[in-house]
Formats: structure tokens, sequence, C-alpha cells
């Protein structure tokens, strides 16, 4: 019987009618029924005759409530109500105590079940996509819970007790309005949680921090009003005590600290602000009223807000009008309404639907639903800026208007207060004094602050002792059975038996090498001293607080790189003094052979070499920036710290020729080209390697990344940095200019450039070549590190990227027809063998001028896609994270997945992240894919779920 069937001979077996026999074997025999997405509105009452009932899928109805009935169901252990319309869970669902699996995602839920704590046989637990409030600490009781997804509710807490079910291994509690863990805890991962959970119930505290940005032209008045807003005296900043790129200083009022981050109005700090802004704090956008007219609204708040918008879209801010005693508060009150009105109404231009005329005709829009779907879809969901609904009016020489300010900022920062650990904020005191204090340490250790916070650990020692102490005590007067002493490790050992406890309990320390691991694991079997284990969990809840300091852009920290994962950022304004040493407008001014120490490091003519590289190439030498940086008094730890951190930062890319004898010996990179710095227009010998006329044998396939406005800041040069990578030998036929730069790629040539047209900002990417399916795969790369650059440094800009019609191209027509770019990653439509072109004679081009893949056509069975739902946790838990490695592998070359979403799938904190993310994709990329995966499985040696996922429906 079809799902369907199996319902209708339900229903028919009720009151009055008598079931025979034969029926009742019928209805016996079934243990698994999926009626997922039938539309049902209520269970038949005769649903107790499965009595062998184990697999109950009923997703993607419409019940609102279950019968008691349902719940007589004894043998059953998985069962499915996801995506109803439930807004309670009956008592009864206690009675299903063999009941190993529940899903109740996507409901409309909004307290926790309270029948569920009942079930004490549960090893995952689905409740994401509802409106739950809050989870009852008697959670506990499911003493077997593996997996608990709780995501996207309305939790501020998570409890304490969750880090007493020893079999917890997986949690998963993003997008939640979450203090108790704070979201950057959240979003670490499930041993992050737990760890956190376990620390900050000895000792926790209420944390009222904000990170202040301070943004607005120069001579506004920001460094007056900071110093003015921190020391409560009046306070007018001199014209030689101007900021020039970033200062940053600690405030701290009724309990509440400020992280203040004062930026110049200097260009340099677009480029890399990003890094200086957390999304979860406030900005103030400073302008002087007096000088206020509406013909200066786009140039003293509009820019800034533009800004703002591009780079941190969820951004809250707040206007602030300086020297109101220069114009009077009357005037100032009148001018500030007009500016209120007018930055409402600019955000909404912004945020909301563009006006912008769209390029695509009407049937090429019919022709690429999914694309067009996607690329609104995206628009949508880009945009949360959050304006004050009021301008503060101040004056830095009298101090008006500043006590209202100063209540505004507490009440936000009352907001968002969190619960931390007591040991987290010691640690976050101590960077602060070593940034105020410590003059001569531009960076710390993870050892250094891990020693201190050992320190930290042993002073407050006796009286965790003693909380301890006293809750097991309380903890046995009520009957609990076991105490946070007695808590077992959470996972399964990756490493060393000297290490067992530590990797059950925590992620895999970076620190340590599987060939470390694997010597430990043959010579040393006994287990680890006290002592060592609490140093390995100190390190471990160090590594957790800095994961919280970046988050809140505290510290600068990267320990996804080797090189930089030991080094911790904690003096950002020494970072951007740095940067700014080398992105200076007035380079060739400063580059001058009399200057110190450019006369005691250099011959004169290898200084004027290295100075024409540096001007009309960009190219800067490791010697050069050391010199740059002189001042500062950098170690060569250092130096090279700070230049990986611009190779990280996307500003400058290696392109080092080893010339002495020393710089051959050495592997440390001697000279970088940093695209910035570039001056010259396009040269003359480019039209050899591209010329201005499409070559007869050739085909070009062309990207446009089209902006409402000019092309943001930096963008082009980041691109221009990360194209490098993908030249492989024919790095050395780069050709760079200040807007444009042109190479070989393959058996083809690529030219990239940024323009400025009467409607907005452009940015080309081209290539050209004699075979149309050797340049797909570089496109489609190229894309999608746009598209990455995109969302990570612009996640609110507003472009529109287009493949441009390459018959269109051929022909030489100046207005082509235009593709939507999201046409690069949907498959196209079945037997599709041409596309609309009304440029053609005949209205068509062949489809695969359009489409990547269109000789690979597919979509994913239905029956494909169910057999991944069915073994999607068993997949997420029994895959190790080499044999993930191996898979993804195996679908990249197999050109299933790209290469932008296997690096997002590798770059992955855990495990768990990277084989969530690939299930969710693997549907949307045909059966081809499903094939791939599971002979990848097989290769792999998970036989067993791959015969499963084979042959439980027909493969």
């Amino acid at each position: 019987m079809d799902p369907k069937q199996q319902v209708s001979f339900l229903w028919n077996l009720q009151e009055p009618y008598k079931p025979s026999k034969a029926d009742l074997e019928v209805a016996e025999q079934w243990t698994e029924l999926d009626w997922s997405y039938l539309d049902l509105q209520i269970l038949p009452m005769t649903m107790p005759l499965c009595t062998r009932l184990k697999v109950f899928d009923i997703s993607g109805n419409n019940l609102e409530s279950l019968h008691a009935v349902a719940f007589k169901l004894k043998t059953l252990e998985d069962l499915d109500l996801s995506a109803n319309k439930i807004t309670e869970v009956h008592s009864s669902l206690s009675m299903l105590t063999g009941l190993k699996e529940l899903n109740l995602s996507s409901n409309y839920l909004t307290a926790f079940p309270v029948s569920i704590r009942e079930l004490v046989n549960m090893e995952v637990l689905y409740l994401s996509h509802n409106k739950i409030k809050e989870i009852p600490g008697e959670i506990s009781s499911l003493v077997k819970l593996k997996t608990f997804y709780i995501n996207s509710n309305s939790l501020t807490h998570l409890p304490f007790e969750l880090e007493e079910i020893s079999s917890l291994r997986f949690i998963n509690a993003k997008n939640n309005p979450l203090i108790q863990p704070p979201t950057a805890v959240c979003d670490s991962g499930s041993d992050a949680i737990l760890r956190y959970l376990r620390n900050a119930r000895e000792k926790a505290v209420r944390a009222c921090r904000l990170q202040l940005n301070i943004l607005g032209e120069v001579c506004a008045g920001k460094s007056s009003l900071v110093k003015s807003l921190t020391t409560e005296k009046p306070h007018l900043t001199a014209e030689e005590d101007r900021t020039c790129v970033l200062d940053q200083l600690l405030w701290e009022e009724e309990d509440v600290t400020f992280n203040i981050n004062d930026f110049g109005g200097h260009e340099i700090y677009r480029v890399v602000h990003n890094f200086f802004l957390a999304k979860d704090g406030l900005t103030l956008l400073v302008f002087n009223i007096a000088l206020y007219e509406t013909s200066n609204f786009h140039a003293l708040i509009g820019q800034w807000i533009e800004t703002l918008c591009m780079r941190v879209p969820e951004a809250m801010i707040a206007l602030v009008g300086t020297h109101i005693d220069e114009c009077g508060r009357e005037v100032a009150e009148s001018k500030s309404q007009d500016v209120l009105e007018r930055a409402d109404k600019f955000i909404q231009e912004k945020t909301g639907e563009r006006n912008t005329k769209e390029k695509i005709q009407i049937v090429v829009q019919k022709t690429f639903p999914d694309a067009i779907t996607e690329k609104e879809t995206k628009r949508r969901r880009q945009f949360g800026i959050y304006l004050v609904d009021q301008i503060f009016l101040v004056s830095s020489k009298n101090l008006e208007g500043f006590d209202l300010l100063k209540e505004k900022l507490i009440q936000v920062a009352k907001t968002k207060a969190l619960i931390l650990p007591q040991s987290w904020l010691a640690v976050s005191k101590f960077v602060q004094k070593a940034k105020s204090e410590r003059t001569d340490c531009n960076c710390l250790s993870v050892q250094e602050l891990s020693r201190e916070y050992s320190s930290i650990i042993r002073k407050s020692s006796e009286k965790v002792k003693k909380a301890g102490a006293s809750r097991r005590e309380n903890q046995e007067k009520v009957g609990r059975s076991k105490t946070t002493k007695d808590i077992k490790p959470k996972k399964p050992s990756f490493f060393s038996h000297t290490l067992q406890k530590l990797q059950r309990a925590f992620s895999p320390r970076q620190a340590k090498t599987a060939q470390a691991s694997s010597k430990s694991t043959t010579e040393n079997q006994d287990e680890p001293s006290d002592e060592t284990e609490a140093e390995d969990i100190q390190l471990q809840m160090i590594l957790d607080t800095l994961h919280f300091l970046r988050k809140t852009g505290e510290v600068l920290w990267f320990p996804e790189n080797s090189f930089l994962l030991n080094i911790v950022f904690h003096n950002q304004d020494v970072v951007i003094d740095l940067l700014k040493a080398v992105f200076r407008h007035d380079m060739e001014d400063e580059l001058q052979y009399d200057k110190a120490p450019f006369r005691t490091e250099y011959t004169h003519p290898r200084f004027i070499n290295e100075r024409e590289d540096l001007l009309k190439r960009g190219i800067l030498s490791r010697k050069m920036i050391a010199c740059l940086w002189e001042k500062f008094g950098l170690k060569n730890t250092e130096i090279d710290a700070m230049i990986e951190l611009m190779l990280k930062f996307d500003l400058c890319y290696d392109v080092s020729v080893q010339e002495t004898e020393e710089e051959v010996d050495s592997t440390r990179a001697s000279h970088f080209h940093i695209p910035w710095l570039l001056r010259e227009t396009r040269p003359g010998d480019v039209m050899l390697q591209w010329p201005a006329s499409l070559p007869s044998d050739h085909v070009q396939l062309t990207l446009e990344y089209h902006f409402q406005n000019s092309c943001p800041i930096g963008l082009y040069e980041m691109a221009a940095v990360r194209l490098h990578r993908y030249l492989g030998p024919f790095k050395t036929t780069r050709i760079d200019w200040t807007d444009g730069v042109v190479a070989q790629v393959g058996q083809g040539f690529l030219n990239m450039e940024r323009r400025e047209t009467a409607t907005g900002g452009l940015i080309m990417v081209a290539i050209r070549g004699k075979n149309v399916s050797d340049l797909w795969p570089h496109t489609v790369k190229l894309h999608d590190e746009m598209v990455e650059i995109l969302e990570q440094e612009c996640p609110g800009s507003r472009c529109d990227a287009y493949l441009v019609c390459p018959h269109c191209v051929a022909a030489g027509f100046q207005d082509p027809t235009l593709f939507p770019a999201e046409v690069l990653t949907s498959p196209p439509p079945m037997t599709l063998s041409v596309v609309p072109c009304l440029r053609s004679a005949n209205g068509k081009v062949p489809a695969y001028l359009v489409y990547p893949n269109a000789q690979d056509q597919g979509i994913m069975t239905a029956d494909h896609r169910r057999a991944l739902r069915a073994h999607r946790v068993r997949l997420v838990e029994d895959i190790s994270s080499p044999s993930a490695l191996d898979i993804l592998n195996r679908l990249y070359a197999a050109a299933i997945i790209t290469e932008r979403e296997m690096v997002t799938m590798r770059s992955a904190d855990l495990k768990y992240d990277m084989v969530e993310v690939l299930l969710d994709i693997l549907p949307g990329k045909g059966d081809r894919a499903f094939g791939e995966f599971v002979t990848g499985l097989e290769c792999c040696g998970y036989g067993d779920i791959a015969r499963l996922l084979k042959y439980q429906f027909k493969f």
C-alpha cells in the first residue's frame, strides 16, 4: 500500500466496523510508516492496531495536536512530528517509554513539553524552529540523550543541568537570543557550550559589556566627544592630536564596560574595519551639526550610513550632533529633525527593494525562475540596520547634552547583558591591563594567557571547592545520582590515551599533531595525572575565552591560521598604525633615501630599485616593510606575524623571487604585491594578452558585478589578491594596474577590471579561450570567490551579479543580454538545450553557453532524498573527520561540489557541522551526487550504512 492507502485502511477499521483477523495482521506487520506531507489534520483512532510500529513519520501535515491514542504505540522508537501546527504536546507522550528519537521541529510550541522528561530512553531530540522560551533543569532526566537541536527558538538561558547528561555529544543552540551562554559560545560548538555551563556553574556574573564604535568625518568632534564622555570634563582636541586611524580605550560606568573604538576619517579604516566592528556593538555616527546643510547630508552622514549598510548590515546606529554651542540648541534641534528624516529615508532606500532598472527581459525571467527566486531571497534577508529614533545633541566645550547620551548608552549596554564565567572577565581585565600598561608589548601569546588563567583559577580555587561541596550536599539531599565532579567525558577518543579524557570532553586541540598523539598512544598507556589534565582543561578554557573576546571585538585572534594560532593581537590600535604605515597616500614623500632607516639598511641603487617597485608595481620587500615599521620597535617574530595578518586580511600576496643566498635558504616570503599601492593606468602591452576585440576562434565568459553606487572601498583590491591563488604556474604572466589585471589561466586568459559608470560601480571578470568547457571551471570558481568576498566584507552591499551572454559579447553588442549569475549554481531545467536571447538572430543561444552543467542535468529523486533524511543522524554521528574529508574530496573531484562549497565545509569548526552542511546541499546536486556519496561511504569503510541508503529505497 502507498501512504494514502494506509491511512484510508486504518480509517475504515473504525467503529462500527469490526476488524477481521486479516485486517489486524495487515496493521500488525507495519514497522515503519511514512505519512509525511499528506495534508492530515487528525490521525485514525485505530492507530493502536499497529502493534509493531517502530518508525512513524507524520511530518509536513496540518496536525494541531495528537489524540491520546497516538501515544499508545508502545513499540514506537522514532516519531517525526516536524512541520505541523502543534502548539502543545499531550501529557500522554510520556507513555512512549521506548521512544529514542523525537522530532518536533518547525511547530508552534512556546513551552518545553513537560512530558518529554519521562522519556528516559530518548537519544535524539529535535525542538528547533519553535518559540520555546525556557528549558527546565529537569531535562537532566534524559540520561541517554546524545543529540539535541534547540536552535531558532526564543531562549535566553540554557540550563546548567545540560552538562550533567554524560551521554550528550551534540547541541545546536544557534539563532536564539541567548545570554547564557553568549551566542559566541554557541557558535563555537557543543563542547564549548558544555564547558561554559560547567565553568559558569561554579562562578558566574552578569556582565554588561558593549563595543562602542565612533565614526564620522574628519573634524566632526569624535575624539573630543570620547574624551568628554569618559572623563566627564570638557575637552577640545587640538589639530595635532586628532585620531589618524584608530584609538581604543576602556570606559567603565555604572557596572557597564564600554570598549571604545574611535576611528579617524582616513580611508584605510574602511578597508579593514570589518576586523574591528562587532555586529552586536553600537555605532555612534558623529557629525558637526553647526556645519550641517541639506546639501552636505551625504558627505557628513549618508556615506557613513552607506558604508555601515554594506559592511555591518545588522548594526545599531545612533546619530550624535556636535558643536551645538556654535549654533544654539533651537537651530540644532531644527536641523536634527531634518537629519533624522533624511537618515531614516536613506536607510529605507538602501535596505528596501531596489529602484534600479533590471536588465533581465521578462522572457529570461521566466526561463530562470529558480535563479530569480534565489536573488530575491538574498535581498530580503540581507539587511537589519537599526537607527535610534533620536539625535543626541552635545557640546564638548560645555558638556551640554552628555547626560542624556550617557543614559542612553548605559541603557543599551544593559539590554545586551550576558552571563559569563568570572574567570572570563578576569582574563579580559588582564588583556586590558596589558594594553594600557605594557606599552612594549604588541601582542600576547596563548601560553601567556593560559598561565594567567591558571593563576586566576588558583586564587579562586578555595571558593570553588567550597561552592562545589555545598552543591553536592544539596544534590544528595534531593536524591540526585551524580554531581558535577562525577560527570564523565563526552566524546570518544580521537588521539592518545594520555589525552583521552580531554578529547572526550573537548574538541581536538590544534597544538597536538596526529603524529605526536599516535606516539603517545603506543608509548604511554597510563592515565594522565590530575595536574596534567587540569592544565589541558585550563588551556581549552582559555581558548573558549579567546573565542568570546574575538567575537566581541576585544582582541584579534585567528585560530584557523596555524602561524597566527598562538598570537593574540590585543593592541588593535598598534595593528592599525602598522597598516597605516604601509597603506599610505603620501608614500612617495615617505620614501626618501636620506631618511632613517633607509640610508643605514640600503645602498642607494638598491633603494631606488625597491622604491620604483613599490610606487609603480605595488611590490614591497620584507626588508622595506621592516623599515617602514622601524619606529614601532617590532621583533622579527612580530614583523612576521603582522605580515601573516596582512596575508590573512587579503591585503597582499606573496610574489617572492629569491635573489640572495640568504633568501634562497629562507622559507620566509621576501616580496609581496599590494594592489592598494598601484598608481599606474592600463599599460599598453596588455593588448598583447587581451586584444580589444575578441578573436574569431575564441569564446568569452563574462561576469559583471553591478553596485548601486561606487564599488565598496577595498573590494576590488581584495579580489585581485584572492585571484592570485588560481593562476598556478601562470602567476608570472600577471600584469596589474590601478583598476585592472590580466593573466593567463589554464588554456585561456583572464581580465578583471573595476569601472565607474553613470549608474554606479562595476567589477568585471572575463575569461577567454577556444573551448568553453575549459573556461567554465575557472568561471565558477572565480564567481564563488567574489560571492564569498562580498558576504565576508560587504554583506549588505547592493550588488547584482550577471553572466553576460557570450553570443552578445562575440557579436560586439553594446547592450548585451544579462543572465542572473545564480544560473552558475542552479541546475538547468530538464531537456533544456537552448535559452532565450533577444539579441540573437533566432532569439536563442545554446544552453551550454549559459549553464556550466548543461550536459550534467539531474535532480535527486524523492527516494534518495528520503534515504538521506532517514539516516541523517547516524551519518552525522558515525562519519569520522578524515572520512568526511575523503568524501568531500571525492565529490569535488567529480565536479559535484564547487570549490567554495568545499572550502566552507572544510573550515567548519566541528566534524558534525561539516557533515550537516554536506547533507543539506546534496539533495540539490542530483542522483549522480547520491551515487558518488554512497560510493565514498563504501570506500571509507561504511558499507553497512551505504547498503541502507542503497537498498532501503530503490537505487
